[in-house]
């Protein structure tokens, strides 16, 4: 299903809208904090919903597996270009006993991407009251024992402040109960 956001931007949403208009949840904060700004949309994958999450991305896929005791649900935005396929966007909630506070994320993390630190230019940065592992196309972070999300972006497309944005909009989403 193709949509648009508010910006005009095409973007390929397919059920995402149905599933976040069909659960129902209970999110911490006020209700209208789930509202978007023009620049981003909502976005929900496997427990959280990112609320500041781009606009005008690429063909989707989900994919999910599973890494050194680590469970991945990911989406993923890619586009077609010369010669190939470039991945726009990746974000993914992770589950697993290795990730246990944040330092912990951190050292699996940067060994699962088998990528030198001065590469990826990983730190540690405190955003909305969490540590948030922030690098030159990635932001990663907790947000609670066993679980964490991780966007990373393609930098010629997307600027460092939509993974900023990402992850100082991020909640975990728990169903409400029903007796």
């Amino acid at each position: 299903m193709t949509s648009t956001c508010p910006t005009g931007g095409p973007t390929r949403r397919a059920a995402l809208v149905a599933l976040a208009a069909a659960t129902t949840t209970m999110i911490p904060g006020a209700a209208g904090a789930l509202t978007p700004s023009p620049m981003y949309r909502r976005l929900v994958i496997d427990g959280h919903v990112i609320r500041r999450f781009p606009c005008s991305l690429g063909d989707e896929v989900e994919t999910t597996h599973e890494f050194d005791d680590v469970r991945f649900v990911s989406r993923i935005w890619e586009e077609q270009i010369r010669g190939g396929w470039r991945v726009d966007v990746r974000a993914s909630v992770l589950r697993g006993r290795p990730l246990r506070s944040s330092t912990d994320l951190r050292r699996w993390f940067v060994a699962y991407q088998e990528r030198p630190l001065e590469e990826a230019g990983v730190r540690g940065v405190a955003l909305a009251g969490r540590r948030v592992w922030l690098g030159h196309d990635q932001a990663f972070w907790l947000t609670r024992p066993g679980v964490a999300v991780a966007v990373t972006v393609d930098r010629r497309a997307h600027p460092r402040s939509e993974l900023i944005a990402a992850a100082t909009s991020t909640l975990e989403v728990r169903a409400r109960r029903t007796s």
